[in-house]
This record gives C-alpha cells, sequence and structure tokens, in this order.
C-alpha cells in the first residue's frame, strides 16, 4: 500500500511544486518508509513507500531507466517467473529480484499501451513519456488499488486517494448528485468511476486512460473470460488442481516475513490459513497470525478459530466489537474522503485495524469462492441438454448423487434462484421526491435490484456477481483511507488463476455447498469446520444495545434537502425499523456533509484518507 500522486500539464505549462509538495504530504502516512519526488517541464511526480515485499529494500520511486520515461506505482506483480522470461523474450534485461515498479516500466517499453494485459497482480500505475508528453495510466482487473483523478482544462491531477486530488485549486468541492443518491439508496455508488465529487473520478477496474494532446482515450484491457466447464481426467485432479493453483497465489501475496489473515470460523479463510501456513514453512522463516471477529451473541467463531489456530499451530486474536465500543466510553464516528455507511461502526473497527498493523502490513482475506461456487445446477443440466450430451449427464448426476448421497437429489437439482430482490435493498421512503424524479432513481433501483447480466452459458449467476460494483466498495473499506492504517490487504482466491478454475469446474458436484472447496480441506482442516455447514451472521456488526450511532440528522440544518425529505421520528424508527441500515444513511451523510466537504486545507500533514480521526458524535 505505497501511494502515489501526479500533475501534468499536456501544455508543458509550469506546475506548482507547492502544490505537489502539499498533496505529497497528504499521502505521507501510507507510506512511511521513503519519499521521492521527480519535476519535468510541465510535470510533477510524487511517491511515498510501504515497504510489503523483500523486493521493495531496493525500490526508489519516482522510477525511470532512461532519464525520459517515468513511473510511479502501487503495485504487486504475480508470476514474475513467466513475466521476466517473457520480458528477456522481448529484448528486455529483467529479473525476478528487482522492485515491481521495474518490471511493469520494463513492460512499457516491451509491449506499450498494451502492458497492463500482460500483468497479473494488484496495480495502479502512471507512465509519462516526456518525448510524447504523454501520460499513460491503468488499474488492476477488480480495481483493488486504488486511483483518483481530475480533468481541468489542459491539466491532468492525480492520486492514490481522493483527497489529494482534492487539494488541486482548479478541482471543485461540488457533489455528484447521482453518487450521492446511490449512496442512500445502495450504499455506495453504482458506477464504476464515480466518486462523491463531480470533478473527480475513479479509472474503472481493468482500463487503461492515456492523456496526450489529442485529449483522452479510456481503453478496456480485460474482462472475466467466459469459459466452458473444464472435464478433468480423475475426480481427485479437481482439488488438486486448485490446491496447486492457490498455492501459486499464496506464494505470489507472500513475499514478506509477516503474514496477518482475516480468519473467521468458517470454511474460506480457515483453508487460506493453512496454505499461507504452508508457504511461509516452505520459505524457511516468517510469521502467520489470525483476527477472528467475534459477532452477535453466540461464541461459535470463537470455537471454531481456536480449533482451526489449534491444528495449524498459529495464534489467533479475537476482536469484540461490543466491548471495544463500550471501551470507547461513549458514541464515537470515523470520517473518509467519501461518505460511508457505518462511521460509527468504523471507529471501533480502526481500533482493531491499529492492532493488526502492530503485526503486520499485509493481511489476507478470504473473499471469493461464495460469488465463484455459486450453485447453479440447473443452468449447468440445461447446458449439457442442449449439446445432446448425454452421456456426461449421466455421469455429472452420478457424480453428484455419490458426492452427496443424503440429500434428495431432485430438490437439489431444482434449487432456488440467486437472484437480489427489493427486499435485500428497499426503495427509502424519504428521498427528496423532485431528486427521486430527475434522476429516474425508482428505474435505477428497479435495475440494480435484477441479478448481474452475464451472457455465461452455464454460470450466469457466478460469473455476473464479479461485476457488481460492491466489490469496489469492499476494497475502499481496506484502502487506508477506510482504516486508518498502514497495511495492504490481499486477495488470493482473486487471482485471476485461482477464480478462473472457480468458474470452469462443473456445478455438479463440485458447487453445491463449496464441495470442491471442503475437499480441499481434507486432511488440512479441522472436520469440525470442513464439515460447517454455511453460516449466517448472528448480529448485526456494530448495531450497540444502547450506543446511538450518530447524531440524528435535520435535513434543514445539515444541507441535505435537496437529498432527503421530512425523516420524522427517526430515533423511534431506529429501535424498531427492520430498516436500520438504510434509514441511519442520511445521518451518515449528514455527519459527513458537516465535516468533510469543506476543501481540505493544503497543511494537509497526514491522509488519513480524508480523515480527522475519532469524532464525538453531536
Amino acid at each position: 500500500m505505497s501511494a502515489f500522486a501526479g500533475i501534468v500539464s499536456l501544455s508543458g505549462a509550469p506546475v506548482d511544486r507547492a502544490l505537489l509538495e502539499a498533496m505529497t504530504n497528504s499521502l505521507a502516512a501510507r507510506g512511511p518508509d521513503a519519499r521521492g519526488v521527480w519535476h519535468g517541464e510541465g510535470t510533477a511526480l510524487a511517491h511515498v513507500l510501504l515497504r510489503t515485499t523483500d523486493e521493495a529494500a531496493l525500490e526508489s520511486q519516482p522510477f525511470s531507466f532512461d532519464g525520459t520515461t517515468w513511473i510511479v506505482a502501487d503495485a504487486r506483480v504475480d508470476a514474475r517467473a513467466q513475466l521476466v522470461a517473457d520480458l528477456k523474450a522481448a529484448g528486455r534485461e529483467a529479473s525476478t529480484t528487482r522492485p515491481d515498479v521495474e518490471l511493469i516500466l520494463h513492460a512499457w517499453h516491451a509491449w506499450g499501451e498494451e502492458c497492463a494485459g500482460r500483468l497479473l497482480g494488484d496495480f495502479a500505475f502512471a507512465i509519462w513519456d516526456s518525448g510524447r508528453r504523454r501520460l499513460h495510466c491503468a488499474r488492476d482487473h477488480f480495481g483493488i488499488k486504488p486511483f483518483f483523478h481530475a480533468h481541468k482544462g489542459d491539466t491532468v491531477v492525480f492520486a492514490s486517494s481522493l483527497a489529494a486530488v482534492r487539494l488541486h485549486p482548479a478541482v471543485s468541492s461540488a457533489l455528484d448528485d447521482l453518487a450521492v443518491a446511490d449512496f442512500l439508496i445502495f450504499g455506495h455508488p453504482q458506477e464504476r468511476d464515480a466518486t462523491a465529487f463531480a470533478d473527480i473520478r475513479r479509472l474503472p477496474p481493468a482500463h487503461t486512460a492515456t492523456w496526450s494532446r489529442a485529449g483522452v482515450r479510456y481503453d478496456r484491457f480485460w474482462s472475466l473470460p467466459i469459459d466452458e466447464p473444464v472435464y478433468l481426467r480423475r475426480r481427485e485432479d479437481y482439488p488438486a488442481r486448485l490446491e496447486a493453483l492457490l498455492r501459486e497465489a499464496v506464494r505470489d501475496r507472500t513475499r514478506t516475513n509477516r503474514i496477518g489473515i482475516m480468519m473467521s470460523g468458517g470454511l474460506d479463510s480457515t483453508l487460506l490459513a493453512s496454505f499461507t501456513k504452508e508457504t511461509l514453512h516452505e520459505r524457511g522463516r516468517g510469521e502467520l497470525k489470525a483476527y477472528t471477529s467475534l459477532i452477535g451473541k453466540d461464541d461459535q467463531e470463537r470455537a471454531y478459530a481456536a480449533d482451526v489456530a489449534r491444528t495449524l499451530g498459529i495464534p489467533v486474536h479475537y476482536f469484540d466489537s461490543n466491548e471495544t465500543a463500550r471501551a470507547m466510553g461513549g458514541s464515537r464516528i470515523a470520517l473518509t474522503d467519501e461518505p460511508t455507511a457505518d462511521p460509527a461502526g468504523l471507529a471501533i473497527a480502526r481500533i482493531e485495524y491499529a492492532e493488526m498493523a502492530a503485526h503486520s502490513r499485509v493481511h489476507f482475506f478470504g473473499e471469493g469462492p461464495d460469488n465463484a461456487l455459486v450453485y447453479e445446477s440447473k443452468r449447468h443440466l440445461a447446458w449439457l441438454w442442449s449439446r445432446r450430451d448425454l452421456p456426461r449427464l449421466v455421469r455429472d448426476v452420478a457424480a453428484h448423487a455419490i458426492a452427496h448421497p443424503r440429500i434428495p437429489l431432485m430438490g437439489t437439482l431444482i434449487g432456488k434462484r440467486n437472484q437480489r430482490t427489493g427486499q435485500d435493498n428497499p426503495f427509502p421512503p424519504w428521498l427528496d421526491p423532485a431528486m427521486v424524479v430527475r434522476l429516474k432513481l425508482r428505474d435505477r433501483w428497479e435495475d440494480c435490484m435484477r441479478t448481474p447480466a452475464s451472457s455465461h452459458p452455464v454460470r450466469p449467476v457466478g460469473h455476473g456477481s464479479f461485476g457488481l460494483s460492491l466489490w469496489q466498495e469492499i476494497f475502499r473499506g481496506f484502502d487506508f483511507g477506510h482504516t486508518g492504517a498502514a497495511i495492504e490487504v490481499r486477495h488470493p482466491y482473486l487471482d485471476l488463476r485461482v477464480l478462473r478454475f472457480l468458474l470452469q469446474v462443473p456445478a455438479l458436484p463440485w458447487c453445491r455447498v463449496k464441495y470442491l472447496m471442503r475437499q480441499v480441506g481434507r486432511g488440512r482442516l479441522p472436520e469440525s469446520v470442513r464439515r460447517r455447514p454455511k453460516t449466517p451472521i448472528s448480529g448485526d456488526p456494530f448495531r450497540f444495545p444502547g450506543l446511538l450511532p450518530i447524531e440524528l440528522t435535520d435535513p434543514a440544518r445539515d444541507d441535505l434537502s435537496r437529498y432527503v425529505a421530512i425523516l420524522g421520528d427517526k430515533k423511534a424508527a431506529r429501535e424498531s425499523s427492520g430498516s436500520y441500515w438504510m434509514d441511519i444513511r442520511p445521518d451518515a451523510l449528514g455527519a459527513w456533509l458537516r465535516q468533510s466537504v469543506s476543501r481540505p486545507a493544503p497543511k494537509h500533514d497526514s491522509d488519513n484518507g480524508g480523515i480527522r480521526g475519532f469524532m464525538n458524535a453531536g
């Protein structure tokens, strides 16, 4: 989780050095290990470094091979050996011992604007070609690394944080009404490039942007492939293939000696802990520590997590958010660059993230298999029937019956449709009626409640789920601007090699109750965990008895009248309404507007993501 910033005048006009210094200062807490600035004709680049890999000991940014083409990046490049082999074949003198940023710049010199499509990993970078006065920027496949930009006249301003971009005097504080409406309805923007501010955009995932005197061009360099089911020779080949891919994914992300893992008592995160422990053992050095959040009244997560920790021989630390809330001694909120749906819960989470950061700068998160292994049996059988592949259909049904003998087959195959409905996210009754009409918000809400569109012939729900805008909110939740901690969260299950295979396995029998994952866990995990059924959260995270999270909003006082109508007795509604999380969004927006919309001061000495630290509610 390093960070960068830049100002480019496409006409070559001088750049304000003091402004770049202020932007760099705003990023300082994201990269405490090193800091670098480069100035050219009409251009200025800055970088702050957080070392999270062995190779980063040799890293210095902004970086150039020839003094003409410069790069700043926040990146981890995977499959480095293969990339280096490809680079050498293209005539570049690359090495696996060099930092990731150097490999990216080699790729640029070898393949030009196609370089992002040749990379695996999590990355955001900007390359300035001073000879052609061309700025080329890219963001990784899922948008795990942040990239914000504003284009004002002939000037492009970009950075790893929204707060840094806002420091430019030409960038206004005007809000994007549609993005704010999305927050009130869904809890986050639906557009991949949207921010809360009209002048500032995100670079969408899997996209490049190229600015020159001719203007700007956006290109998509990758889409999640649509593959037919893969049929391996033997049944045991499926878990063996996934094991091999997971080892690669974990090794690529374990280029440091201390790893933390966010580990529940469920299957995915505990299996990830097992592979991480194995990888550190292979390295001959390293320490793994698990962190388990306890939510709800029962203590089952503690018991399951403790069982795994004993089996793997790793320490585990338990976070009880209710205890943390009580220890805080009153209502607090934490604010970010953009509205967040639960600023009270975030204040609590930041205390926990700070403790995690004290152990390690790199942490793993196990999201992915629930989406990739959605059980779409009817589509699978229909696909085989359409191909008149009756022998395969019979074999798949037989394999399912063997793998799941206690489950009535017809009930399993009929299943339930996996789609979102309006009951999951009701349309807020308190939105300003004029805004609802002006922005056509009811139509937007209905469109977003439908199952994500995917043309995948066999796995449309699982495949389409990776196009949900919610992923951007998940990754934002792990960024420094949200956590306030100098840590980098990595997602091995979202490795493109792993994910592609998960979406290729036949639904029968491998997707039902994530049977494939359970087979991989055989001999690795305690049977109590490996056989554990999927368990919903037993309580609402951060909804603490007797603790009012946020000051109640007055639409007129908080300048919310353009978005929100009269709210009525919200305190009573909070205590009784089933739409609790929807109904606190106006309060969260009001708190954010009161504290965060005015332009940040130039002497913004630590980013904290625009964070003003903890604030007393009210």
